[in-house]
């Protein structure tokens, strides 16, 4: 036999059975609930992906809804906790900032578009114009500290400043830097590994610096 039909057949088994891998992991773990989801459709952006019941992120005291979840991860070296959410809708964008604001987020990574093609992925839920360019989310004003900073060709970062509304008046702001990578289209994959990785030492580099 002809030695590169030999590697091309190889190749293209590999391929099969990563795919057979793929399809066997399972869509959710066992004994999963999603009650909470299921009586709160109006905040989900799509219907068949809600968050887990026993991870659920609570904010408002515990009584409002918003499809998102605790999540840990890494290795004994570094584990990482962190919230995953689904992009905001125009119905949860005050919630997405009251969650930041409840969990003491530092860090937000976006690894979507507002639009791709012509559908909208995710609402625009900081300011868009600019530093000094501010936006009152209900209770909760964003500001545009600085400039947005390109760091590599995928990933951008841009230094907002949160305040919220008490009893009329306006806290001290904090920091929260907006990290968003423009390298993960939709129903698709980046295309290499290496500006991932780089968005992911920025995150790290950034958290570690306001860990505090």
């Amino acid at each position: 036999d002809n030695p590169l039909d030999q590697q091309l057949q190889s190749l293209q088994d590999q391929m099969a059975m990563a795919y057979e891998v793929y399809q066997s992991i399972p869509r959710k773990k066992d004994g999963a609930l999603f009650t909470s989801g299921h009586t709160n459709t109006k905040l989900n952006r799509y219907l068949d992906i809600l968050p887990y019941e026993d991870t659920l992120v609570r904010i408002g005291g515990e009584h409002k809804y918003i499809n998102a979840n605790f999540v840990k991860f890494g290795s004994n070296r570094r584990c990482l906790s962190t919230i995953c959410s689904q992009g905001p809708i125009p119905e949860s964008t005050n919630d997405m900032w009251q969650m930041i604001w409840d969990h003491n987020v530092k860090v937000i990574v976006m690894l979507t578009s507002v639009v791709e093609g012509s559908r909208i992925k995710c609402s625009q839920y900081w300011p868009g114009g600019g530093k000094g360019d501010a936006v009152d989310f209900g209770d909760y004003k964003v500001e545009c500290a600085d400039e947005p900073v390109e760091m590599g060709t995928s990933t951008t970062v841009l230094r907002l400043l949160l305040q919220r509304r008490v009893a009329g008046k306006w806290s001290a702001p904090v920091n929260v830097f907006h990290v968003q990578f423009g390298g993960w289209p939709d129903h698709g994959v980046p295309e290499g590994p290496d500006e991932f990785l780089n968005m992911i030492k920025v995150v790290q580099e950034l958290e570690d610096a306001n860990s505090a």
